[in-house]
């Protein structure tokens, strides 16, 4: 290991040859002569680099043990040592190998997740659908009629207007069928520069029908000028819309007078969204067990979604955190770092407006 024949080695002091250093820092420079005169073994300890005259460092395990005479005298030493390098890229593969399995089933809870939320909304993404589908429907067959008219009766601009009606009626349907593949079709992680005012829009888009169906209102107070944070758009999606069913469940009992504040700053290299509600706040007891796996209060829930919305955060590098509000109600607060090149760097960007 140390690439020296016999003739290059002997008679030489060991400092000549080769270093040792730690993590506490250099052993003794005459580590033989130091085990010599103390009479006493020394170990390398972990993370030890022995570092060859001209070589590359060798991550090693060893030690200097004295050899002692039939008298109990020191009459020399041995100096052991092992070469960990392979053992040391085993186990760093087999923990990279085991963090990429963490990963992959970080990313299908997610999924998970997204296909649980769209099933409770089936209802309202069914609705969602058919409005569009039925404004194209009564489009249609007012032309059909125009068209049944004599040709020196039809009105061409409105046939030109119906016929525009259902083209925008057409791309609504379409945009609603592709958000909602998007939001729960099975993909890699696409880390990107993104707009967490293009999040909020996108989600509320989602959830329209259910806010009107619960009677639910919503305020929407967005930083115009908000900056850009690296992260995954349909994950921040997910994050978004599990806060605000939450938020409509805990105001549902309230009927017409149920209510959410959405909003969006930054500040100390932090960009923020908090989902705000008036219903009851959240239970002292509940306050520690909120972010645990399988915790619910809901009769038909996994008690995964808010799991997953912080494990999703944390991958950001941010955080996800509850509090409840002086005048009654919960606010969940979602910290993401800005992105940290310019955001002309991305390329061209517009943000959602106000909802």
């Amino acid at each position: 290991m140390l690439q020296l024949d016999e003739g290059n080695a002997l008679g030489k002091p060991l400092q000549e040859l080769f270093t040792v250093r730690t993590q506490s820092g250099a052993l003794p420079d005459n580590l033989f002569a130091y085990c010599l005169q103390e009479a006493k073994a020394i170990e390398f300890g972990e993370n030890a680099r022995l570092q060859r005259q001209g070589h590359t460092l060798l991550h090693v395990e060893g030690m200097i043990s004295p050899l002692f005479s039939n008298e109990r005298r020191v009459r020399g030493g041995v100096l052991t040592f092992r070469n960990i390098g392979p053992v040391r890229q085993r186990a760093m593969e087999a923990l990279a190998a085991s963090e990429q399995r963490i990963r992959e089933h970080e990313v299908q809870l997610a999924h998970v997740g997204r296909l649980h939320t769209m099933g409770e909304m089936a209802s309202g993404i069914a609705h969602e659908i058919n409005q569009p589908l039925s404004a194209i429907l009564s489009y249609s067959q007012a032309c059909l009629r125009l068209l049944d008219e004599p040709e020196e009766e039809i009105e061409f601009n409105q046939l030109q207007r119906a016929m525009q009606a259902i083209a925008n009626q057409a791309q609504r349907a379409g945009s609603i069928i592709h958000r909602l593949r998007q939001f729960i079709t099975r993909r890699p992680v696409n880390i990107q520069a993104i707009s967490l005012n293009q999040v909020v829009g996108d989600v509320l888009e989602l959830a329209d029908h259910e806010l009107q169906r619960k009677h639910v209102k919503v305020q929407c107070h967005l930083a115009p000028d908000l900056p850009l944070v690296m992260a995954d758009s349909i994950q921040l999606e997910q994050i978004a819309l599990n806060l605000l069913r939450n938020g409509m469940d805990a105001v549902e009992f309230m009927g017409h007078l149920g209510e959410l504040t959405l909003h969006t700053s930054s500040d100390s290299g932090m960009v923020r969204l908090s989902i705000a509600d008036n219903g009851k706040g959240i239970a002292k007891g509940d306050f520690e067990k909120l972010f645990q796996p399988f915790f619910t209060n809901k009769a038909s829930g996994m008690g995964l979604g808010l799991t997953i919305c912080q494990t999703i955060a944390q991958s950001f590098g941010g955080s996800l955190k509850a509090q409840n509000l002086p005048h009654g109600g919960a606010n969940f607060i979602l910290s993401l770092p800005i992105a940290s090149m310019n955001q002309n760097d991305y390329g061209h960007h517009t943000p959602h407006p106000n909802p």
